[in-house]
């Protein structure tokens, strides 16, 4: 493990530790996380699934929705029945080909009650397995869940079935899509919460950059540090990026072209 993998979580302990809590309340069924790419909604998962760990709380692996498999809601369930029980996840693959293989030749009606039939084994298996812990379920890239015709379709599945769990919190991660939309018109206020992932404001980028820099025991040097402040737009990921190359001593083309003459004001706004 290099000394860039051993780096602790910085930057977002507040979305962190809020979640903490949440996720420890009786009544709450889904986290939103929400924000645009490179804001960091990945790496707070990670640290997420870290620290959930740590206080025993039954954590699956991190989700991601972006990939071609994902092309309705029984293939997310797949994964989700792939976290609990070895038989539950064979049981599970067993009775959705059966589905599969029904939907032309059954009766939309009785289609349907299959398909019902095959979600009250998966809620019946999640609240076996929560009897025993509460369990979160880390589902990240939510925006590519499902082809687009069918995304609304989706959402209403996920928030019937989260409806149905006795002890279990789904936390969801991507970037604004219509799931914000559907999931306030499903919960109750106290069962659902919503974050927001916003830029890092320039003293959080400093910050950042002083707590890497003590981690990894190197000095960025004022004027590549002042670079990274700027140019990285506040985006964590183009500050660990920045960071990453500086202590590999391999500067990318967005922080070597750059003048630090051509920043505009850049005296004025810290002080080195």
């Amino acid at each position: 493990m290099s000394e860039l993998d051993k780096l602790e979580f910085v930057g977002r302990e507040e979305h962190l530790n809020r979640i903490i809590s949440h996720v420890q309340e009786p009544n709450l069924h889904v986290v939103l996380v929400e924000g645009r790419g490179g804001i960091g909604k990945t790496w707070l998962l990670r640290a997420l699934q870290s620290r959930l760990n740590q206080v025993e709380i039954g954590t699956s692996e991190i989700i991601d929705c972006d990939m071609p498999v994902f092309k309705d809601a029984e293939d997310l369930c797949t994964q989700i029945a792939k976290q609990l029980y070895d038989y539950t996840y064979k049981e599970w693959l067993l009775q959705l080909r059966q589905l599969r293989e029904d939907e032309n030749r059954l009766s939309r009606i009785a289609y349907e009650q299959e398909r019902r039939q095959l979600e009250k084994f998966l809620v019946d298996e999640i609240n076996r397995k929560s009897s025993q812990q509460r369990l979160v379920f880390i589902i990240d890239t939510v925006e590519k869940l499902g082809q687009e015709e069918v995304r609304e379709e989706i959402w209403k599945y996920i928030s019937d079935l989260c409806h149905q769990l006795d002890n279990a919190v789904f936390i969801f991660a991507g970037r604004p899509s219509i799931a914000r939309q559907i999931l306030e018109k499903s919960f109750k206020e106290e069962e659902l919460t919503y974050l927001e992932l916003n830029e890092f404001t320039h003293e959080d980028v400093q910050t950042y950059i002083l707590s890497k820099e003590e981690q990894l025991h190197f000095t960025l040097g004022q004027e590549l540090a002042k670079k990274i402040i700027i140019l990285s737009g506040g985006s964590p990921i183009m500050i660990e990026f920045g960071v990453e190359y500086a202590y590999r001593e391999v500067i990318p083309d967005w922080l070597e072209s750059e003048d630090i003459e051509t920043i505009p004001d850049i005296g004025l706004l810290f002080d080195f």
